[in-house]
């Protein structure tokens, strides 16, 4: 990922308080934000792409930011307020899929990279 900052800072007072504010962006809770604005955009086109109400009213969301290294965000539908949720997303023998979720992450992917940014490749 390449930042170019073009800036004019006065004096060392302006140089503290952008420090002050690229560790607040870049540290731990900095970071909780932008994934749980990620996992509001899914959320919100996941609930416009299901046409069922039990559904709807189930998708939720959780994050959980423990370092920069260990995150987690999990969407998706309560098990007991929607049971039937993962029949619509993959279907069954007798009925065809009704996918909300994966549509939702696919279609908002570009949207969620600029926000929380691109892993790191694991070796």
């Amino acid at each position: 990922m390449t930042f170019l900052i073009d800036m004019d800072l006065k004096g060392t007072k302006g140089v503290q308080e952008l420090s002050k504010d690229v560790q607040r962006d870049l540290g731990p809770s900095g970071f909780r934000s932008r994934l749980k604005d990620a996992a509001k955009l899914i959320l919100r086109d996941a609930k416009k792409r299901t046409h069922s109400s039990r559904v709807k009213k189930a998708i939720t969301s959780e994050v959980n930011v423990t370092s920069s290294k260990e995150f987690e965000a999990r969407i998706g539908t309560e098990r007991k307020k929607a049971f039937f949720a993962h029949f619509l997303e993959f279907g069954t023998s007798h009925s065809r899929k009704f996918p909300f979720m994966l549509p939702a992450l696919l279609a908002n992917k570009e949207r969620v990279v600029s926000l929380v940014g691109k892993l790191p490749s694991l070796k």
